[in-house]
């Protein structure tokens, strides 16, 4: 009749035990996992910033919060910034098993917090309208850069018309012109080449990936119309299920 009693003390000292772990974070750290801060000069004043908490048995994110400001008073001097605090995320990660006492095990489920944003420091000349101006215009180059990374990509493979492709156009090739065309919005074209690659051998990784493809331009109804039973079908081809 003990037993009951132990697995609640177990558990409240496994909670207790985690939690001193969970205010760790103002130690310099790099992993994702231990918690930790990351962050990137994008001009002189100006960071962006991450803040991890470590893995706790709950979301909470204080600890996180302690380490983001441990570290703009780091860039920036005490209380010497703005913040910009573009996402949170709880960082559920998993339930695991815990040893507690002798024989006694407690699931735990473990959180790692996560602050992602950016740091405007009062000495960087900059207000925060002026800030995040400049960081829209670094997304949308960043935007740019992958969108024509892309389309040299594709016309290395030979291009967006597959339905002028030799035999010399193997699975791997025209697969891959498929997925960069889906993901350029082209999707007629993009059909035309995953159904090629798909003509043209099976077995493959490429041959079911193309079917991937193809089943989720039919689930989300991208230039076909959404349908599915036989998105289902192109999944089973890929050996989803």
């Amino acid at each position: 009749m003990y037993r009951p009693i132990r697995l609640i003390l177990a558990a409240i000292i496994g909670l207790v035990l985690a939690a001193c772990v969970s205010t760790q974070n103002l130690k310099e750290g790099r992993s994702l996992f231990g918690g930790g801060f990351f962050d990137e000069e994008l001009r002189p004043g100006l960071y962006s910033m991450t803040a991890v908490g470590s893995v706790a048995p709950w979301s909470s994110f204080s600890a996180a919060k302690n380490t983001w400001i441990y570290r703009a008073d780091q860039l920036c001097g005490k209380d010497q910034y703005r913040e910009i605090i573009a996402s949170q995320e709880s960082g559920y990660k998993s339930a695991d098993m815990h040893y507690a006492a002798p024989g006694v095990f407690v699931p735990f489920a473990k959180f790692n917090p996560i602050l992602r944003g950016y740091i405007l420091c009062k000495s960087s000349g900059l207000n925060k309208d002026q800030a995040l101006q400049f960081i829209e215009s670094l997304r949308l180059n960043s935007a740019a850069m992958l969108t024509a990374g892309l389309e040299s990509d594709l016309s290395a493979l030979g291009g967006g018309d597959c339905s002028t492709a030799g035999d010399e156009a193997t699975v791997e090739n025209l697969s891959r012109r498929g997925h960069i065309l889906i993901n350029r919005s082209r999707y007629n074209e993009a059909r035309t080449c995953l159904i090629m690659a798909i003509s043209r051998g099976e077995s493959t990784g490429a041959y079911r990936e193309a079917c991937e493809a193809l089943g989720h331009m039919y689930e989300m109804g991208w230039g076909v119309p959404a349908n599915l039973a036989i998105a289902k079908e192109w999944y089973r081809k890929a050996g989803l299920f």
